[in-house]
């Protein structure tokens, strides 16, 4: 019988269960998404078909295999059958070949390479075309030369940690580490490749080193991030001992501290045993290898993807600033998110994945020029990718983050008062704890303001009224309420985005007369409204224990989402959210929330819920989440009222009281500043309409 190694992963795992299993724990187990799982579940059910075993799917409770003891017994020995010739999924016969590719020193011809993978030469080929655009992620470039073949080329550190990715991608870790220690005598492809091109001795003599220090030391790290250490530990070491140094000003500090006394031990240990002498960049990688390694709040892997990734970013980043005069250089926090958010763009871009941005319109209104230059550098930085609007929508929201840090007390306001300053100081100061933004530039006295350069200032703000014809200024109360701080930050909002030449004036709603269209506006205003009034009325805050989810997220957003009354069948609900996942989730740069985005054709009003986790939770690609906001909205929709759904959600991304009020869990508040901000979006929206001024307080 011929089995592909991860439907015999899954099977073996289900059939060493004693409960039933839920699809989380199988993809947390093989290192692999969900999805991945749900993928290969047919192939699981034919091959347990032939063995006589029923899987039996329980909601809530997950998977267990059922069937006689004898044909058990049998399923177990053909997993365990040492001549089992598995075959190779597409997926699995890419990695073999850029393993191939990553042990060639020069060029190879394509027919090689089909020979090597026991493939057609025809679909080596498509394969190869597959490979050359994820190279280009990895900082590596497939070349090709007619009459000798291809090559790829790019730094061998890079290629080391391509080398591990696919290896801990295709090797359960259970298995990895039993032939790492000798133990495992069986036939695994990949681990046979690696037996093939000589890397058997050199990392498993490592592995015994390092578990020795390990060990004696008494560091704490999981076994696959010591396996993915101890790979590219062996793999510094063959570089070392051929000679080829390429570890040249590798930019890492580390404080002294117990991790870098830990790091020399292991440097010297490694030294005695290869004899050889580390230089200082080299030291320098493998201190930066252990500080992912073993720190239990790293993912090492996502860690090293984005270090791939960072000489692009910081390209990018350079370029934008350029373009846009605004110092993004500086910004370690929009590096580090764009390299993580870009690993998940390039993996749904090059797997032919699409993307839904809900809100790409209102990004486009409100950073106009700073998204047409970010998508003209993601062009030029990776020019064989394509990238949909909606995905450069979301990179958007990256840069604005930083524009919003960078644009805090550059907004100069003058404070005009009667004639003594208590009053003034005490507006001052409310400014001040309120609005971040606000630099109080100067308070005078009336008597003074003749003689003040008004065009110093920003905006102008008297407790008095004064004879200006200054669209900067504005009349408030010393106390300052809450309507006039509300215009004072949208003040605040026009002026950062002008000021920074970031801004294209935002389009003019056209009222064009007419009866019909007086009409369709009330007719808006009213669903609008009636959205409102039902988003408040079922609107919930829930705190989610692991108990409460015992078939895992996807199986717990699918029940939320039949909780909420909307007609559609468990299955189809499990199936959206299964096939979707990547698609309708997005994590806001800097935070632990995440927005899932459910546009359905069951939906005929609108429904929001904020999930607050115990737990921190891994959601699309391995990013870990502790609070998702669920909106439920219909697919059939105008224009208008899918800007006003777009704006609901730029309220939770853009603004950070929204997201500290999720963070602690106050529905109250929460419901509150949802319902101010319905409420002035409809008012906002049909003024705007009527007179298409933006200049007004």
């Amino acid at each position: 019988m011929v089995i592909s190694s991860r439907t015999k992963a899954i099977i073996d795992y289900l059939r060493k269960s004693i409960d039933y299993v839920p699809i989380q724990a199988i993809a947390h187990k093989l290192k692999v998404t969900e999805r991945t799982v749900y993928r290969e579940i047919p192939e699981v059910i034919k091959v347990l078909q032939q063995c006589q075993v029923k899987l039996e799917t329980v909601q809530g409770k997950g998977m267990f295999l059922k069937g006689e003891p004898e044909a058990l017994d049998r399923l177990g020995q053909i997993l365990q059958d040492k001549r089992a010739d598995y075959d190779v999924s597409s997926q699995d016969r890419i990695d073999l070949t850029i393993i191939e590719l990553l042990n060639q020193e020069d060029y190879i011809k394509t027919q090689a390479v089909a020979i090597q993978t026991k493939s057609s030469l025809r679909t080596s080929r498509n394969d190869l075309k597959l490979i050359e655009r994820m190279a280009l992620s990895h900082n590596l470039k497939l070349q090709t030369k007619k009459g000798e073949g291809i090559y790829l080329s790019g730094d061998p550190v890079f290629k080391h940690h391509l080398l591990v990715s696919v290896i801990t991608r295709n090797v359960d870790v259970d298995l990895l580490l039993a032939w790492m220690e000798g133990r495992y005598r069986g036939s695994q492809v990949f681990l046979d490749t690696l037996q093939l091109y000589g890397y058997a001795e050199l990392f498993q003599t490592v592995y015994l080193l390092l578990k020795t220090v390990i060990d004696n030391k008494n560091i704490r790290t999981t076994d696959v991030n010591f396996l993915e250490f101890v790979m590219l530990a062996a793999l510094l070491m063959k570089r070392t001992l051929e000679g080829k140094r390429s570890y040249d000003d590798f930019d890492f500090t580390e404080q002294k501290s117990d991790l870098y006394e830990q790091a020399k031990k292991i440097k010297g240990t490694l030294e005695k045993q290869f004899h050889v002498t580390c230089t200082a960049d080299e030291f320098r990688y493998l201190l930066w290898l252990m500080y992912l390694s073993f720190n239990p709040n790293i993912n090492t892997m996502l860690c090293l993807r984005e270090f791939m990734l960072a000489p692009q970013m910081k390209k990018i980043i350079s370029l934008v600033e350029e373009q846009t005069g605004i110092s993004f250089s500086n910004d370690i926090t929009l590096l580090k998110g764009l390299s993580a958010h870009m690993d998940k763009t390039l993996t749904r871009i090059r797997s032919g994945m699409s993307v839904i941005n809900p809100i790409n319109k209102e990004i486009q209104d409100k950073y106009g020029d700073l998204y047409w230059v970010v998508k003209n550098c993601m062009h030029y930085v990776f020019p064989e990718d394509q990238f949909p609007e909606d995905e450069i929508g979301y990179l958007v929201l990256y840069f604005a983050v930083s524009v919003d840090k960078f644009a805090k007390g550059s907004f100069r306001v003058l404070v005009v008062c009667s004639s003594g300053m208590g009053s003034s100081k005490m507006l001052a100061s409310r400014l001040e704890r309120e609005i971040p933004e606000i630099y109080i530039k100067k308070i005078i006295s009336l008597i003074s303001l003749p003689e003040e350069d008004l065009q110093e200032y920003d905006l102008i703000l008297s407790t008095i009224p004064l004879m200006l014809d200054n669209a900067n200024y504005m009349r408030v109360s010393p106390l300052l309420n809450h309507k006039e701080l509300e215009k004072i930050q949208q003040a605040i909002q026009r002026h950062k985005h002008r000021k920074l030449r970031i801004l294209t004036q935002k389009k003019r709603m056209q009222g064009s007369g007419g009866g019909a269209a007086a009409w369709q506006d009330f007719a808006n205003m009213k669903i609008m409204a009636e959205w409102s009034l039902h988003i408040l009325a079922y609107f919930d805050v829930l705190t989610v224990t692991n108990e409460n989810m015992p078939g895992g997220l996807i199986d717990f957003f699918a029940q939320q989402i039949i909780d909420a009354g909307i007609a559609m069948s468990f299955d189809k609900a499990q199936d959206f959210i299964t096939h979707n996942i990547n698609d309708v989730n997005f994590i806001i740069p800097n935070t632990q929330l995440s927005y899932l985005d459910c546009c359905l054709p069951e939906v005929s009003q609108p429904k929001m819920f904020i999930y607050n986790f115990s737990q921190a939770q891994l959601i699309a690609e391995g990013r870990e989440i502790k609070s998702v906001v669920l909106l439920l909205y219909p697919a059939k929709r105008s224009d208008v009222l899918g800007d006003f759904i777009g704006n609901m959600i730029m309220w939770i991304i853009e603004e950070v009281d929204m997201i500290s009020l999720v963070d602690i869990d106050q529905k109250n508040r929460l419901s509150v500043s949802l319902g101010q901000r319905m409420k002035q979006y409809i008012i906002e929206n049909f003024q705007e309409r009527d007179n298409g001024d933006e200049n007004y307080f």
